[in-house]
């Protein structure tokens, strides 16, 4: 089955996702969950969504931002404050940190940015992988 869940709403989402893996478990097999919200950000580096977006459609979601949206419920519940955000702000710097520098120390060839993009290469891919070798000279993944 599909279940439809305010995207914006972090307990609706939790509550739809307990109850998925709850039926998964069950051996019920998967359940689909649409989580609608509105896109905050650009699609890509290359969009410009000042171009299709109304700033007032923009502003309005931003009214009902998830992360602002949680933070107020559990400021509200008592259990969120100024410490316990440096706290977990601290913590996850700290966590992006260490990935970061696993991810700098990882060696990686001139083409594998090309990687696990699709099961496998297809001929334009091929043609491309092919020209980033020879531009950069350097060994294939």
């Amino acid at each position: 089955p599909g279940v439809r869940v305010d995207g914006n709403d972090a307990g609706a989402v939790y509550d739809a996702v307990d109850t998925a893996r709850d039926r998964a478990r069950a051996g019920s097999g998967p359940t689909l969950i649409e989580a609608t919200l509105y896109r905050l950000g650009a699609h890509t580096t290359a969009d410009d969504p000042t171009r299709y977006v109304p700033p007032e459609d923009l502003e309005a979601a931003r009214q009902d931002d998830p992360v602002d949206r949680l933070r107020e419920e559990l400021v509200a519940l008592g259990l969120w404050d100024d410490a316990v955000n440096a706290e977990v702000e601290a913590e996850a710097l700290d966590i992006f940190d260490a990935a970061f520098e696993r991810a700098c120390a990882t060696p990686l060839s001139d083409d594998a940015m090309l990687d696990h993009c699709l099961a496998e290469d297809t001929q334009r891919m091929a043609r491309q992988r092919e020209r980033l070798l020879a531009d950069t000279g350097g060994a294939g993944g």
